[in-house]
């Protein structure tokens, strides 16, 4: 029984993979009396090989039962609730859900998602080098004595990043010759570090609230060392 069910698994997961478009910013997909009970686990495959929320539903006499799940930090029940008049039944929260509604209303819904979506579920950023969060309070000389025993770094040994969550901006300037890279001061919980960023086209202003992806290397000045941070990614909370 559960060799037939894992058959049944892979058969609607390859049915529903060949249903998505490489552009679609939600995997909306379904088919005529799939299996509900392996529909759940369809949708975590697809949402995990497109890197996108998805949605997959089984039709059965004009009716659509779907089962959804969320991809990184979108908010799939949000998103999904933006069409909630079509539906027969909603339920579910940020990271799953489950829906019915008329099979005829499948393509508007399908449309008027991916529009939503555009806007609501930024790109995720994976990057196997991150290896996980390090608030600024962490951050010492013990932590960067550990990454200097790792080196030398290189593309087959690429120097780990980090992650901050809500950062605050207390400054941040254009420099270089040509203004290409830009030097910020950050605080997050109760340390604040320079920084730098190089090459970046984003916009900053002192206020702002960011996450960011960061490396640690030390600066050794006028005999003291110093801890500095270079962002390899920013992306605004709230401005």
């Amino acid at each position: 029984l559960n060799n037939e069910r894992k058959a049944i698994e892979k058969e609607i997961t390859a049915k529903a993979l060949k249903q998505v478009n490489s552009s679609d910013k939600i995997a909306i997909v379904w088919g005529e009396d799939w299996h509900e009970g392996v529909i759940g686990i369809v949708a975590s495959k697809v949402a995990e090989h497109y890197k996108v929320p998805a949605i997959v539903l089984s039709c059965k006499d004009g009716i659509c039962k779907g089962s959804g799940r969320s991809y990184g930090d979108c908010d799939l029940y949000a998103l999904v609730a933006k069409t909630r008049e079509y539906y027969l039944k909603f339920g579910g929260h940020k990271s799953a859900l489950g829906l019915s509604l008329e099979a005829e209303k499948l393509p508007l819904v399908k449309q008027l998602l991916n529009i939503e979506a555009a806007s609501m579920c930024k790109e995720q950023h994976h990057d196997a080098s991150i290896l996980g969060l390090l608030p600024f309070d962490e951050i010492d000389f013990e932590t960067l004595e550990i990454l200097e025993k790792f080196e030398p770094y290189g593309e087959a040994n690429p120097k780990p990043k980090f992650v901050a969550k809500g950062v605050s901006i207390l400054e941040c300037k254009d420099v270089g010759k040509n203004a290409e890279h830009r030097s910020y001061y950050l605080k997050h919980g109760n340390k604040s570090y320079r920084a730098i960023e190089f090459r970046t086209k984003d916009t900053c202003s002192s206020g702002d609230t960011t996450d960011i992806h960061y490396r640690l290397s030390r600066n050794n000045y006028n005999g003291k060392s110093y801890i500095n941070l270079t962002i390899e990614h920013i992306e605004h909370s709230n401005s």
